[in-house]
């Protein structure tokens, strides 16, 4: 995948891998104004999956205010599901994030487990 030059050096390439209905997220995450600018692509299973077992969103984010943007947007999305969300996992380097809200503690704590840089930290 190639990233956008001004962001390339900087950014956080994240997955996100819900357990169920990734053609749903992709269409509200590419919905929301904010999420929509941080998709980068979406795809097949991940390299260590078999063929068909899920699908992935690929997002850049470069600081801690893109990753909100993301979360609030999967937690907006899994609120609108069934009964029992779906649970939407984000990666990063091999570190691994299940999302089941998206409370300001929440999304810095993903920022933290992720190595994402806080809002006012230099990316």
């Amino acid at each position: 995948m190639t990233l956008n030059p001004a962001i390339e050096n900087h950014a956080a390439v994240i997955t996100v891998r819900p357990d169920r209905e990734p053609g749903s997220l992709w269409r509200w995450l590419g919905d929301d104004p904010d999420a929509h600018a941080l998709l980068t692509g979406f795809g097949g299973p991940a390299d260590d999956e078999q063929q068909g077992t899920f699908e992935v969103i690929n997002t850049v984010v470069a600081n801690g205010l893109a990753l909100s943007s993301l979360v609030v947007a999967v937690a907006g999305w899994r609120d609108r599901r069934r009964a029992v969300p779906p649970t939407v996992t984000l990666e990063r380097d091999g570190v691994v994030v299940d999302v089941t809200g998206a409370s300001a503690a929440e999304i810095a704590a993903i920022a933290r487990a992720l190595g994402i840089p806080e809002d006012d930290e230099p990316a």
